[in-house]
């Protein structure tokens, strides 16, 4: 709130969203959030990341954003408010029981992050395809989307998509009935955060 002009205020309040969603802060992200899009409604990150915040909370229905405006708005540039739609969009759709529009946005996602060259992206659209399919039944599909998005993490060296698909592969362990599995990848998953 101490920011000096609009474009300031907005990128804070919407990164400081952005911070306390990823810590669990749903309220405080919530305010931010709204601070951010009630400064700048057009703010393309803002949007994406309060879709998000939708997710979390439980409201897919508010959730589901399309790709930003282009609005001519300074971060419209910028090539991740896009990406983060789409993954909001994707979890959103599934949660609503459209999965055919969760596949879409996620396929989308996948080829867009390579279109940019945004490796960091591509386990992360792998496993959403992944829990997509597991949730249609289609484990086999699933776990070889997984295991993608597994060795795409590690080359990258990133914990979230790598804690994420072991998560996912344990469910559909999980869902085979195979319980020792299932444990081996909660293990795999417990020293992901180490």
């Amino acid at each position: 709130g101490q920011a000096e002009g609009t474009d300031l205020r907005a990128s804070c309040l919407g990164l400081g969203g952005w911070v306390s969603l990823a810590a669990g802060d749903l309220p405080g992200a919530r305010r931010r959030l709204t601070g951010a899009l009630k400064e700048q409604p057009a703010n393309p990150l803002a949007h994406a990341w309060q879709g998000w915040l939708c997710v979390n909370e439980g409201r897919p229905d508010l959730a589901a954003v399309a790709p930003p405006p282009e609005s001519g708005h300074p971060l419209a540039a910028y090539r991740f408010p896009n990406l983060y739609g789409l993954m909001a969009t994707t979890m959103a759709t599934a949660m609503l029981g459209h999965p055919d529009e969760a596949l879409l946005a996620a396929v989308t996602l996948d080829r867009d992050a390579r279109r940019m060259a945004a490796a960091r992206w591509l386990p992360r659209a792998a496993n959403l395809r992944g829990w997509v399919v597991r949730n249609l039944g289609e484990g086999a599909e699933a776990d070889e989307l997984n295991e993608a998005g597994l060795e795409q993490a590690r080359a990258l060296d990133m914990a979230e998509p790598l804690a994420n698909g072991l998560l996912d592969l344990a469910a559909g362990r999980l869902m085979a009935g195979d319980l020792n599995g299932a444990q081996a990848r909660l293990d795999e998953a417990a020293v992901v955060y180490e």
